[in-house]
């Protein structure tokens, strides 16, 4: 056996095959004076320990928009966002939000190594603009605010896993349809 292998035996046991159950719900409800509210539920349930490509991450500009990407990375959990907007004009569009998340590191933490907190949640909340013309592209500037501190923390020095303790996040997306 390799040292690739002892070393899983010992650790997490991600090596093999494994069951993962995603899911997603979304809603798009239109309201009355150019408003809408988009909720949406998302997540993964795994029978065992994934391998880091198969685990869901909550941070990010399509999480958790508080957090940076790849924070509370996990096998099991959900992410929920609700999001009020409202179109200055047809292609302009402002928009409030909150995202929360919940993730188990470790589906099964009984392991040499494993996280010191296994499961916790990622709250955040802001504003975003973004402006979209039709069959060509989507521009989105966000602003993110965290709500309570962040679980998986480094303990050492409280930076998340990016080396950052920004309270504050912005992004910048682009999209281009073709």
């Amino acid at each position: 056996t390799s040292s690739n292998e002892r070393a899983d035996r010992i650790g997490p046991q991600t090596a093999g095959s494994f069951h993962k159950l995603a899911y997603s719900l979304a809603r798009l409800q239109r309201l009355p004076r150019k408003t809408t509210l988009w909720a949406s539920f998302s997540g993964q349930a795994a029978g065992k320990n994934l391998d880091s490509s198969e685990k869901m991450s909550l941070g990010g500009p399509f999480g958790v928009r508080a957090y940076p990407i790849l924070e509370g990375t996990g096998d099991d959990g959900w992410l929920a966002t609700v999001e009020a907007r409202y179109n200055l004009l047809p292609e302009l569009q402002l928009a409030v939000f909150y995202d929360h998340g919940w993730i188990k590191q470790s589906h099964d933490p009984a392991y040499t190594g494993s996280p010191l907190v296994n499961t916790g949640t990622l709250k955040g909340a802001g504003l975003s603009v973004s402006w979209t013309q039709t069959a060509s592209f989507s521009l989105k500037a966000v602003w993110a605010r965290r709500i309570d501190d962040n679980p998986f923390a480094n303990p050492l020095d409280g930076k998340d896993t990016d080396g950052s303790l920004d309270k504050n996040r912005f992004w910048l997306t682009a999209i281009k349809f073709f």
